[in-house]
């Protein structure tokens, strides 16, 4: 529970400084030169793409290990068995039509 409750809060600070702040931190940074934002969002998409691949990199040596709640994974084979169906929406109660 902790450790979901320290992912969540440093995912929202991240997500309200990024995108809450996307407009003005492109602003201010045109107002510099106009290349200033490209140049900015282009280092930020670096970042994320450095991040994935240091990500798999240290879960291929299982360093860390990636979850998701797909039942296909986005890379590989997943050993988590499928998740199970719902049943239909239009279910009998006994003695009731």
């Amino acid at each position: 529970r902790l450790r979901c409750q320290g992912m969540a809060l440093s995912y929202n600070i991240g997500v309200s400084f990024l995108g809450g702040f996307a407009a003005a931190i492109s602003q201010a940074l045109y107002q510099l030169n106009s290349l200033f934002p490209g140049i900015y969002w282009t280092c930020t998409g670096i970042v994320t793409v450095v991040t994935i691949f240091v990500a798999l990199s240290l879960s291929d040596r299982d360093w860390v290990k990636l979850t998701h709640r797909r039942s296909e994974p986005y890379f590989g084979k997943s050993t988590m068995p499928t998740m199970p169906t719902m049943p239909p929406h239009g279910l009998k109660i006994r003695g009731r039509s």
